[in-house]
């Protein structure tokens, strides 16, 4: 699925760029941001959103409202979404997305064992529809670009 997101993309720069080396060098770069500098990113747009105070806690709502900007922040890169994805449906023992961010409360309650096809799919549900869509976006941008260039033409 995540490379679905890269075939959508590779295409939209195909078409929205006159020039192949011009459009493979912006996919490659788009694909660099996006798997390789966005954890670092999202850390900076993160800490800038929602600070943490210099004398905060591991449970301080600072810190808790920190991560949590971090992880939903993160969630915009398909590279992010897919390895959540991954690792619910190849570890059925994992009851969340985000295990750093569960708090004991959270977890108590919960029956251990493994989870069933059904109920990773509802957990991952969000990510595979935000895939989809980000797929369907890409398309839906290439074919509008390629329509109004064939109209010119």
């Amino acid at each position: 699925m995540a490379t679905n997101c890269g075939q959508m993309t590779s295409m939209l720069c195909s078409v929205a760029l006159r020039r192949a080396a011009t459009s493979a060098l912006v996919a490659l770069g788009v694909w660099l941001v996006l798997s390789v500098f966005f954890s670092l990113i999202v850390g900076v747009v993160a800490n800038f959103l929602s600070p943490v105070a210099a004398d905060a806690t591991d449970q301080s709502t600072d810190t808790i409202a920190n991560l949590q900007m971090q992880v939903n922040l993160s969630r915009l890169s398909p590279n992010e979404l897919y390895t959540e994805a991954t690792s619910i449906m190849l570890n059925p023992r994992l009851r969340t997305v985000t295990p750093g961010l569960v708090t004991n409360d959270q977890a108590t309650g919960t029956v251990p064992g493994l989870m069933s096809l059904e109920q990773s799919m509802l957990v991952i549900w969000p990510q595979f529809v935000a895939i989809i869509a980000g797929t369907m976006i890409a398309f839906g941008v290439a074919y509008v670009a390629f329509m109004k260039q064939e109209v010119r033409a």
